[in-house]
């Protein structure tokens, strides 16, 4: 499974936007915050996670916001909503296993310093 997410995450990488929001960061999300699941393939689909959000701007934007139309001059989109991202990633902060947060504050340092993240409380978790 673990190696089946990072080719996932791959793939994700060479796909749009749109298609990524819609098909491939809701199965990253489920991935990332199942508990049951291996701390090895929750922490590939987190990482991945954090490379699409440096990647395409919008997968942080709320779900009430629109993007901004792209390089090919389409009509603005509706974009998927941030809360749960920043949710997970603050749960993942507090998790008990030292991996998890490792990981956690890994994607929550690169997100703010991207610009892509502006949450007080991932900076506090973080300090």
């Amino acid at each position: 499974r673990e190696h089946g997410v990072i080719c996932l995450s791959k793939f994700c990488l060479l796909s749009s936007a749109e298609k990524v929001m819609e098909e491939f960061e809701p199965l990253l999300m489920t991935i990332a915050g199942s508990v049951e699941e291996r701390v090895e393939v929750r922490a590939q689909a987190a990482l991945a996670l954090c490379d699409l959000a440096l990647i395409h701007e919008k997968m942080l934007l709320a779900s009430t916001e629109e993007a901004d139309s792209g390089e090919d001059g389409d009509a603005p989109t509706k974009v998927a909503p941030s809360m749960p991202f920043k949710a997970m990633l603050l749960e993942m902060l507090g998790h008990a296993k030292p991996g998890i947060v490792i990981i956690a504050a890994e994607i929550a340092a690169k997100l703010l310093l991207a610009g892509r993240l502006r949450d007080p409380a991932l900076i506090a978790h973080l300090v």
